[in-house]
């Protein structure tokens, strides 16, 4: 009994991501460049694009950390004289797929492969599935394959049907399995009943976690709330950095924020 498997595939998953993506990629590329030889001042963009592969490569922060430290960093660019702001920002995000370069790579590898790929798979010690944290949508569009994620049964609590769409309730979240059509959740529907229906459909714990789901969210959005808000005081009140007074004022009022945000949060754990 324990040999029994329940195993999807698709056949040459993801070779249309990967040929947009390389198109993308290589326009894009065309565009940052173009911007750098209007203005080389723009240059400033590349650094800090490495900068941020950088940070990521050494670290693995979160991609909401590096998304702070874009908008801080685009501050402080702000403050530099004769920098156009909205020209470094615009060349940033042409240059962005660099911070992809891996998952590029590997869409330019694999692209001639015509192979199946295993987008989910059940069994009594693990579920493997395609599963994207924090909705790191656009990484997944670029190289969806890179996200297969394991989880041990153990870990997991419930499996919740709604509106054709498969939630997986765990001590950690829940997850939600990727690249499922109808005939799909109904064979996973299926194989539940005869093997786990202890696990099936639990609303009440499957409410729990989309509330706790829904604060996290919440905390996040707040954490950048105010970087927005100081960036736009800078931007409008402040003549794009150039009021020193009320730019750094501004900053400082943001850098005491989080010093008290995390004296409280520190404080509460």
């Amino acid at each position: 009994m324990e040999s029994k498997k329940l195993s999807i595939t698709i056949k040459n998953f993801g070779k249309k991501n990967e040929l947009m993506q390389l198109v993308f990629t290589g326009l894009f590329l065309i565009l940052a460049l173009l911007g750098i030889i209007y203005n080389w001042r723009n240059g400033i963009a590349l650094l800090l694009i490495f900068l941020l592969i950088f940070l990521n490569q050494k670290f693995q922060p979160r991609f909401s950390f590096l998304i702070i430290v874009y908008i801080l960093s685009m501050v402080l660019i702000s403050l530099i004289p004769e920098i156009e702001l909205v020209e470094v920002i615009a060349t940033s995000l042409f240059l962005s797929p660099l911070f992809f370069y891996d998952s590029i790579y590997q869409s330019f590898k694999y692209l001639r492969k015509d192979d199946t790929f295993e987008v989910f798979s059940l069994d009594f010690k693990t579920l493997k599935c395609l599963h994207t944290e924090d909705n790191d949508y656009k990484s997944y569009a670029l190289n969806p394959k890179q996200f297969v994620k394991t989880f041990r049964l153990s870990e997991i609590n419930s499996f919740v049907f709604k509106n054709n769409n498969l939630s997986v309730l765990t001590k950690n979240g829940i997850i939600r399995p990727r690249e499922l059509n109808p005939q799909n959740l109904n064979d996973i529907n299926v194989f539940l009943k005869e093997n786990f229906p202890d696990k099936l459909n639990m609303e009440t714990e499957y409410q729990k976690a989309l509330k706790a789901e829904n604060l996290v969210y919440l905390s996040k959005l707040l954490l950048i709330i105010p970087i927005i808000i100081v960036s736009l005081v800078i931007y409008f009140f402040g003549d794009n950095g150039r009021d020193h007074l009320v730019t750094y004022s501004s900053i400082l009022i943001l850098i005491i924020f989080y010093i008290f945000l995390i004296i409280r949060i520190k404080i509460k754990k």
